[in-house]
Formats: C-alpha cells, structure tokens, sequence
C-alpha cells in the first residue's frame, strides 16, 4: 500500500495543513476503494495469495501488476532509464501516488522555496523485492540481475527518489520502524515545520510484499 500527503504550516507554524492525499491499494486508487471495502466492490482488483502460517490459511493481497501498468504505463520504461538507481516497485507505487496528487504539487511548487519543501517517507521494505530477484539469479545464473543496483533497496531510496523526482532541494529523509513508521512521518514532518526547517512537506509511507518481506 502507498500513501503520499502534503502539508504546511499556518498560523505562525503553531498549526499544520494537510492539502493532499494521494492513495494506492490493493484495492484501487484513492479513498473511494477503500471506503467500499466492506461492500466488496473493488474486491475483483485483489490479487490474492494465500499461505499457510502455523498451519491456518491466511489470505493477502497485492497491488496488481495490470492496476500498476494502466496507470504508469510506458512510463514505467522511461522512470527505470532515468532513475536506475532508484527505480523498483516501492517507486512505481509512489510514483502512482504523485501523479493522483500532481495539480496540488504544482499549487506548493509555486506557493514555496523548493529548498523549503522537505520529503518525509516511511518504507520497511524499499527495493528488497529487487534484491530478492538479484539473488535469485545470481543463483540461477551465477551473476545478479544487469539492471540491479544496490541503491535500489537502500531504505533512503524512496525519499530520494521523490526529492530528485519533483527537483526539490530540502531535507529528505525515510523513517523505518516497522509498523509505527508511517505514524511517525507526520510527528516528523510537524516537527520540520514548527523547528522553521521547512515550510511544507510532502510525507506518506509505501510498502510492497516481496519474497522476503
């Protein structure tokens, strides 16, 4: 699942404003899949695997790969030409979330400095499913994968990504701490602006099952 927001802060910094949200699930784009979830009516964009943990089934589910491509599309080539050292499937993920959110991008982009708009994103996982598939043919084949590279999985690659993607030039950072991480991008992001560190910041946090994760 990935998630992106923006905010900035008002009224003498003492109070932050979320502008933007930009969402991608294994059950669609936006907030309208997720508040239907319970209906099941977007439950015919799962992709489901099931496995056995002590010894019950467990049903999850994954972002598709055909809900990815429809919404990228050729652009997915042109991303891993241009970002090679970041590209892998957390990226995608995020890059689905920017293009949900772009208009209001935009709107920040010329409200401030780009040097005062941070980045503050939260990943377990980063590019892991890329470092599985390197090993696995290096395994096979006795060599990685020619377009790995290990920036790929380095956990600061999402924040990265994002900072050199919309040409920003204030601080980035990821934060990974499991479970708590995307919770604590927002206590982050808060501190940045009430500190006059920044004056907005685009924060959220994206994940990605791997073999591994």
């Amino acid at each position: 699942m990935a998630t992106l927001s923006m905010i900035y802060g008002n009224v003498g910094r003492n109070r932050v404003v979320l502008t933007a949200l930009g969402i991608c699930s294994n059950l669609g784009l936006g907030k309208d899949p997720l508040s239907a979830v319970f209906g099941g009516d977007n439950l015919s964009l799962l992709e489901k695997f099931r496995l056995s943990v002590n010894e019950k089934e467990v049903l999850i589910a994954r972002v598709s790969d055909r809900l990815v491509s429809e919404v990228i599309g050729d652009r997915r080539l042109e991303l891993a030409a241009k970002y090679p050292q970041f590209i892998s499937r957390n990226v995608e993920l995020a890059e689905i979330c920017i293009s949900q959110i772009s208009n209001q991008i935009d709107l920040l982009l010329g409200k401030f400095d780009r040097s005062r708009i941070a980045v503050v994103v939260a990943t377990s996982t980063s590019g892991i499913a890329e470092g599985c598939e390197a090993v696995s043919n290096k395994l096979a084949n006795g060599s990685l994968s020619s377009n790995y590279q290990y920036s790929q999985q380095e956990i600061g690659a999402l924040s990265c990504y994002i900072r050199e993607r919309l040409q920003l030039k204030g601080l980035s950072y990821t934060i990974s701490t499991a479970c708590s991480s995307s919770a604590k991008v927002f206590k982050s992001a808060r501190s940045l602006i009430q500190n006059d560190l920044a004056d907005a910041v685009i924060l959220g946090g994206i994940d990605s099952l791997s073999p591994l994760t």
